[in-house]
């Protein structure tokens, strides 16, 4: 077709971005929604009303990723890829990524699933910096009781298990979320006081060593430790007040939480 570009010799995850973004840029404007915004590794629409935004991100099938070592996966139950940088492909398996959420462990009130959509409505309205699918994954190990771990691999976390591994009592939500968004904040600043952005072991693939990073870098690392902080400092006001009897108050406290006006 004139005008193609030629494919790549390697199945460059940056260069398949790149080529998504530009799609989608091609389309125009959508209605409600601004001029989609390349935030590797996702496009996101950001509706003009203030709602949540939508993110588009790249998949293929891992199939094509088996031509070249240099992109092979590391387990043949790989599905589906989707760039984790942008020189690298990170692969999952969907159905098992579904059966982890729902075979998780949850809270006395809540599932793990209300759990992330929760956090992803805060992430969204609050204008937090860290990226989605880290959420899901903290998630999963803070219910489990395993977050505290810099774990390096799957084996790694397996290993310590027995050890120190913390049993979590399932609590009610609104005791849960803020021990949550303060450890969450902990683990960003750590991490950004390091240098470098947060990555952690994505327990949902079948790959021993897809990891997936917390933030881009190192500065919205600690832009969203901030504003975590804040969140927490606000969540535990709000449990306060229900706890002080003044539910009136313990409301108007958690709108804010919610970043409802």
């Amino acid at each position: 077709m004139a005008g193609a570009q030629p494919r790549p010799a390697v199945l460059d995850a940056g260069v398949a971005f790149d080529r998504v973004r530009e799609c989608l840029d091609g389309i125009g404007p959508s209605f409600g929604f601004d001029p989609p915004l390349g935030d590797f590794p996702a496009v996101r629409f950001v509706p003009r009303s203030g709602g949540t935004a939508i993110e588009v991100v790249p998949g293929i099938e891992a199939d094509a990723l088996w031509d070249e070592h240099s992109t092979a996966p590391t387990s043949g139950l790989v599905r589906v890829a989707f760039p984790a940088e942008r020189e690298r492909w990170l692969g999952t398996e969907p159905r098992l990524h579904s059966s982890v959420l729902d075979l998780a462990p949850g809270g006395s009130d809540y599932s793990p699933r209300e759990l992330i959509r929760l956090l992803k409505l805060i992430k969204y309205r609050r204008g937090i910096p860290v990226l989605s699918y880290y959420l899901e994954l903290f998630v999963l190990r803070w219910l489990e009781g395993s977050e505290a771990f810099a774990a390096t691999s799957i084996s790694s976390i397996v290993e310590q298990h027995g050890i120190a591994w913390s049993s979590r009592s399932a609590g009610y939500l609104a005791d849960d979320l803020p021990a949550l968004v303060s450890t969450l904040a902990g683990q960003l600043r750590a991490s950004s006081r390091g240098g470098g952005p947060t990555t952690m072991i994505d327990l949902t693939t079948p790959e021993e060593l897809g990891t997936v990073q917390a933030c881009t870098d190192a500065m919205r690392a600690r832009a969203a430790a901030d504003l975590l902080g804040t969140i927490a400092a606000e969540a535990n006001a709000a449990h306060d007040a229900a706890g002080d009897g003044k539910p009136e108050l313990a409301v108007a406290r958690w709108r804010t939480v919610l970043g409802e006006e």
